[in-house]
C-alpha cells in the first residue's frame, strides 16, 4: 500500500495534544517529529503547563511560524489538567496525545488513522513503544506498509491485554475519535492517570484496532518520571484511589476479568511500595496491606506476568524479603 494523499484529498483533522512542562531540552525534537508526519492534516496543540525553563517561548515560536500549531498557556496543574485543556482547545475529528519528552515515527498517525478508517473502530493503538535514555537514539520504523498492519480486538480482549500489561496503558499509544475522547477526561489532582483512563476508554469502544508494529513511538525514560522518581505521599494516595476505582468499575463491567484486574492493581501497588523510604514505616505498612489483597490471586493466576508472580510469591515470605526484592529490582531498573 502506498500513501495516496493529494492536495484535493479530504481528510479528517487529527489534533495532537502535547502537554509541556519544563522539557526545554526535548520539546523541539518532539514537535518536529509531529510536523514530519506523513498524514497531512494535523493540528498540534502545545499546552504549556506553567513551564519556568523557557518552554513557553518555544511553544509561542512554533505557533507563530506554523499555522498548524496552537500554543496554549495555563497555570501549572499537572499532566491530566494539561491534557484536558488540550481536549477543550483542539478542533480535530480525531485526537492523540504525545508526551513532550518523546517523539514519534513519521508514519505513526497515518498508520493509526488508516487502522480506524478500515476497521470502523473507535480507537487505534500500538501495544507499546521503544524505550530509550538520553544517550540513546532508538530506531523507529518508517515503512508505511508494515506500520499499517493491525488486528481487531473486542473491548474485552483489549481490556485483558491492558490489565496483564501486554499492551501498555499510556494515553500516548492511541488515536481516539473525538466522541470517544470527550467521554473520558483525565483525573486531575492524581498520579497514574493512564491507569485510571485506559480501561475507561476501552469500555467505551466496541472494538479496538491494534497495530502489529511496536517501533513507532520513542518513549524516553527519565529518573524523575512517575515510575522511577522519588516517593511522595500523593503517589500513595493516588495509587490507592486509582486501584479502588479500577476494582469497582471492572467488577461491575467485567467480573470475568477479576484475576487480570488483581494483577494490574498488584503491579501498580508494587511500584509505589518500592519507592517508599525504609524509614517511613507507616506508608510501608499501608501499601503492604494493600498488596496482600492481591498477592494470592496473582500467585495462582497462570496468565499473570512472570515478574508479578515472582513478586507476589516473595511477598508471601514477609515484608522484609519483599522489600529486598523491590530494592534489587529498582536498582536494576535505574542501572538500565
Amino acid at each position: 500500500m502506498k500513501t495516496e494523499w493529494t492536495a484535493s484529498t479530504k481528510l479528517p483533522l487529527i489534533s495532537v495534544v502535547v502537554p509541556v512542562y519544563n522539557v526545554k531540552d526535548y520539546l523541539e525534537e518532539c514537535v518536529e517529529s509531529i510536523l514530519a508526519q506523513t498524514y497531512p492534516n494535523i493540528e498540534i496543540v502545545l499546552v504549556d503547563d506553567g513551564s519556568t525553563d523557557g518552554c513557553s517561548t518555544i511553544c509561542d515560536r512554533y505557533a507563530a511560524e506554523n499555522g498548524h500549531v496552537k500554543s496554549v498557556h495555563r497555570e501549572n496543574g499537572g499532566l491530566s489538567a494539561a491534557r484536558n485543556t488540550g481536549i477543550r482547545e483542539c478542533g480535530g475529528d480525531y485526537v492523540g496525545f504525545i508526551d513532550s519528552d518523546d517523539y514519534i515515527s513519521p508514519v505513526f498517525y497515518e498508520a493509526l488513522y488508516r487502522a480506524i478508517a478500515r476497521s470502523g473502530a473507535e480507537m487505534a493503538t500500538v501495544r507499546y513503544g521503544v524505550d530509550f535514555f538520553d544517550d540513546e537514539e532508538p530506531k523507529l520504523g518508517s515503512n508505511v506498509d508494515a506500520a499499517c498492519e493491525y488486528e481487531l480486538l473486542t473491548e474485552e480482549q483489549y481490556q485483558e491485554e491492558i490489565l496483564y500489561q501486554k499492551s501498555w496503558a499510556g494515553a500516548v499509544w492511541r488515536l481516539y475519535t473525538r466522541e470517544l475522547v470527550e467521554k473520558v477526561y483525565f483525573p486531575e489532582g492524581l498520579y497514574y492517570e493512564d491507569d485510571e483512563t485506559a480501561y475507561r476508554f476501552a469500555h467505551e469502544c466496541e472494538k479496538v484496532a491494534v497495530l502489529k508494529a511496536t517501533d513507532l513511538y520513542a518513549y524516553r525514560q527519565r529518573p524523575t518520571g512517575i515510575m522511577r522518581g522519588a516517593f511522595n505521599l500523593k503517589k500513595m494516595e493516588s495509587c490507592l484511589e486509582i486501584t479502588r476505582r479500577m476494582r469497582a468499575k471492572m467488577a461491575e463491567w467485567y467480573p470475568q476479568l477479576s484475576n487480570a484486574t488483581c494483577s494490574r492493581c498488584f503491579a501498580i501497588c508494587r511500584v509505589v511500595f518500592s519507592q517508599i523510604p525504609k524509614e517511613d514505616k507507616t506508608a510501608q505498612l499501608t501499601m503492604w496491606k494493600e498488596l496482600q489483597k492481591y498477592s494470592t490471586t496473582v500467585i495462582h493466576d497462570p496468565r499473570a506476568r512472570k515478574k508479578e508472580k515472582m513478586a507476589a510469591s516473595i511477598s508471601r515470605m514477609g515484608c522484609v524479603p519483599f522489600r529486598a526484592f523491590c530494592d534489587v529490582y529498582r536498582r536494576l531498573l535505574h542501572a538500565q
